[in-house]
């Protein structure tokens, strides 16, 4: 501990912080190297809509629905 101003609980708790960011990256770039279709990561947000009843919408999906444009000068 240079200095000896800094408690031993800080120093813990920064490596700590540290290490879980250092692993967190390692997993991430794992990721980016394993063969994984991007469609496969997202299936299980897009499949979540077509569990409802038939013409059901909930809020959850109600924000990917597309929507048509507004006619031009129309406000």
């Amino acid at each position: 501990m240079p200095g000896g101003s800094t408690p031993p609980g800080f120093e813990v708790a920064g490596y700590a912080c540290l290490g879980a960011l250092v692993a967190l990256a390692a997993l991430e770039h794992w990721f980016m190297v394993l063969p994984v279709r991007d469609a496969a990561l997202w299936q299980w947000a897009a499949n979540r809509g077509r569990s409802t009843a038939a013409g059901g919408n909930d809020d959850d999906t109600a924000r990917f629905e597309t929507r048509p444009a507004p006619a031009a000068g129309s406000g």
